[in-house]
């Protein structure tokens, strides 16, 4: 058989059969939504439109973002569930610590903290970074899914609200440890603060 009218077969049998399924647009807000339905399951809770909803997000151990070595990174997000247009959506933002520097103390202990926010979350994507550390707009998927697991039902206290618990928790604890000041104890006392 010729090697084009072969491959043409193939392509002609794919585009069929992807023709008749239905597709189903991926967004953030879908991803999301797949996300925290997985985490209410797994803690043995119904899903509930009218809650606000937080989760630990685990990132992946392979990922540029851990704390150091043995350590990985975690932040909080905290949404709402809203109908989109493909059904319904998880729409959240991230909250975390993060160390400035260039890691001189081996990541244990030391460097200056900094807390960041993500406005438009979306589970398992990340940003890439400039020359110069900055964030740029577009989203790529992690190479490795995070894990994610429920914080629990979070109050209806603003997100510019939190944004300054977070900013007051930097001041008050402004050098990283691993094991009294870290992304995880950022993560938790933040929780405590906006929990229902």
């Amino acid at each position: 058989m010729h090697p084009f009218r072969f491959l043409f077969a193939i392509l002609s049998v794919f585009t069929l059969s992807v023709a008749g399924s239905a597709i189903v647009k991926r967004t953030p807000g879908t991803d999301n939504y797949a996300v925290l339905t997985a985490a209410l399951q797994k803690a043995g809770k119904p899903i509930d439109p009218n809650k606000r909803y937080g989760l630990y997000e685990y990132f992946a151990v392979d990922g540029q973002w851990n704390c150091n070595k043995y350590f990985t990174h975690v932040a909080l997000v905290i949404g709402n569930i809203v109908t989109g247009s493909n059904g319904p959506e998880f729409r959240g933002q991230q909250f975390e610590m993060r160390k400035r520097g260039d890691g001189g103390s081996g990541g244990i202990q030391g460097e200056q903290t900094v807390a960041q926010y993500e406005e438009n979350w979306w589970a398992n994507h990340y940003h890439p970074l400039d020359m110069y550390g900055n964030k740029l707009p577009q989203w790529i998927a992690n190479a490795h899914k995070h894990v994610y697991e429920l914080a629990g039902e979070v109050g209806e206290s603003p997100f510019l609200e939190i944004r300054g618990l977070g900013a007051d928790y930097i001041r008050d604890h402004p050098t990283y440890n691993v094991v009294t000041n870290s992304c995880q104890t950022y993560a938790g006392w933040l929780f405590k603060q906006v929990k229902k």
